[in-house]
């Protein structure tokens, strides 16, 4: 079942000149190998469905130049709590075809999993589920401190879960139902990084996993299908003061979650959602439409993992 590769979204640090970093991005549409055989439009920032993956520390000046490719209207905007940026990077700026944008803000936040979207009034979702999401991952040197995975794409891996429908030519539907209206899109086919039941092979034993629900209504119950433990990390607003044992969690679209998972063991985990144990206001009517299902969402392969690896506390 699980035969594709894990996708790690290319990842961006910038041009540094000091603490000012200068990010170029470009908005555009393109063609994604999602399904056998076929081709899905997509959007995607600097790649062609999604967006790469942005990378500064806590007290740069972040300078971004966004052109739009497009020809569609859009904008672009960071998810933050309140104190995380002084500056503009924010959705009453819209960029109409062919235009582009600077912004520049300077970053209060500690270090934290984030995410940039469209935020185009009227066309938030669908954007978003056509692709227009990427991470902005936050350093500090408290963080780097503690001695965490940190590599990117070797032990430090993000996780944008969505989940998506398509017709027979391949391309995603969006709106289609009366259904989808009143509960939010939930599509029955679900994608990590854009790819379908994806291998994540492992090679430390010790992974950081960023989760991101960047699916437009579904409410995930993610555990792994061994019942094994992890640790919590981090949420939306940063690291924990403690680290949080657990074998589940629950993740709300747009939220985020860092957990640590020991995978020394070699086996070959998959993670996965238990619909039954997720919350929802129309959980009779969604059962009825067959939206309510267990899904599995990625296998990490660790039978290669390296054994040696630094305690985490």
């Amino acid at each position: 079942m699980f035969k594709n590769r894990f996708q790690v979204p290319m990842l961006e640090i910038g041009k540094r000149i000091g603490k000012d970093v200068y990010f170029d991005l470009n908005i555009q549409s393109g063609h994604s190998a999602i399904l056998p055989n076929q081709l899905t439009p997509t959007l995607g920032i600097n790649q062609s469905f999604l967006g790469v993956t942005l990378r500064a520390n806590k007290g740069d000046r972040v300078h971004i130049k966004v052109k739009n490719s497009l020809d569609k209207t859009t904008t672009t905007t960071l998810a933050w709590d309140e104190t995380a940026c002084q500056g503009r990077w924010g959705p009453h700026q819209p960029i109409q075809p062919s235009g582009t944008r600077l912004s520049g803000f300077d970053i209060v936040q500690n270090a934290a999993t984030l995410w940039y979207r469209s935020h185009q009034i009227h066309q938030t979702g669908k954007q978003v589920y056509q692709g227009l999401a990427g991470m902005f991952i936050i350093d500090d040197e408290s963080a780097k401190n503690l001695n965490l995975p940190m590599e990117y794409g070797v032990d430090d891996f993000p996780v944008i879960i969505q989940d998506k429908d398509f017709n027979k030519n391949g391309a995603s539907t969006y709106i289609r139902s009366m259904s989808d209206r009143m509960m939010g899109k939930k599509g029955q086919t679900v994608l990590v990084n854009g790819v379908i039941n994806p291998v994540l092979k492992a090679k430390k034993s010790l992974l950081c996993l960023r989760l991101l629900n960047g699916s437009n209504a579904r409410t995930y119950r993610l555990s792994f299908d061994d019942h094994r433990d992890f640790y919590i990390i981090g949420s939306d607003g940063g690291l924990l003061e403690r680290s949080v044992k657990a074998n589940s969690l629950r993740l709300a679209p747009a939220e985020r979650v860092e957990i640590l998972l020991d995978v020394a063991n070699g086996k070959m985990p998959i993670l996965k959602h238990n619909a039954s144990q997720a919350s929802s206001g129309m959980g009779m009517m969604s059962r009825m439409m067959n939206q309510n299902k267990d899904l599995s969402i990625f296998q990490i392969d660790a039978s290669s993992v390296q054994k040696k690896q630094p305690k985490h506390s």
